[in-house]
């Protein structure tokens, strides 16, 4: 039985039409809220790639009823794997005659990827989305990320600065190929945020505690985080 779900899941994985999250921990709650979890960020990485803005924050419980769930035993602990379809988290890209191929959205009759060339993919994600008043300086953006009470809110912050075009890129850890150059947010398995780190290397500024820190300080202890970019217009002015 087991094995049977593995392959189940190894096929999901190699499916492009498909997005998932997994998440192993000793019971079944923690590890289907953490997969429920990264399922959501894998969602929004996949909207930002085209268009470059974040999907609204109950996005997940209007598709919940469409996301599948798969359970097993791993050594002393549980493993989920939660999925969904594409077209299930965006219908309309099926009206439009989009499928996918490889890792890329490719109108049906065409050799062409649709989505990154034309804005067929920003239109349908169209009311997905909201907007605000962008800030002039890097510090202005710092603050925002600053004053986000948990991992929760942040979603909601980190939106609002996406659209706004104050943060470039952004990405969970194992996706970030120049950590030296990036800020980060590092939060615990409840969503609380214990750092807001700066860019370096192996000193960085703490901006929640304005003290040093080191990105190593959070590694092999069951945090999670997210790397950061800000527009390079958003450079705070030298006095």
């Amino acid at each position: 039985m087991a094995d049977e779900i593995v392959d189940s899941i190894n096929d999901i994985k190699k499916n492009h039409a498909y997005l998932f999250g997994e998440g192993t921990m000793e019971t079944k709650i923690e590890a289907e809220l953490l997969a429920k979890s990264d399922l959501t960020m894998k969602i929004q990485e996949w909207v930002f790639k085209y268009s470059k803005q974040l999907v609204d924050d109950d996005l997940y419980s209007r598709i919940s009823h469409r996301v599948k769930m798969l359970t097993m035993q791993r050594a002393n602990k549980i493993r989920v794997f939660v999925y969904v379809e594409k077209y299930d988290v965006l219908p309309s890209l099926h009206d439009m005659g989009i499928h996918f191929n490889d890792s890329t959205a490719v109108r049906i009759g065409s050799s062409e990827s649709a989505a990154p060339k034309d804005n067929t993919f920003a239109e349908a994600l169209s009311g997905l989305f909201a907007s605000g008043q962008k800030p002039k300086t890097r510090n202005e953006v710092l603050e925002r990320i600053r004053k986000a009470k948990d991992f929760y809110e942040l979603r909601k912050v980190m939106k609002s600065l996406i659209e706004q075009g104050a943060i470039t890129k952004y990405g969970k850890r194992e996706t970030c190929k120049q950590p030296e150059q990036c800020y980060w947010v590092i939060y615990d398995r409840a969503g609380n945020i214990k750092a807001i780190l700066g860019k370096g290397g192996t000193t960085r500024k703490n901006y929640k505690t304005n003290g040093n820190d080191s990105l190593s300080n959070y590694e092999g202890k069951g945090y999670a985080g997210i790397w950061f970019q800000i527009a390079e217009n958003n450079k705070t002015p030298k006095i």
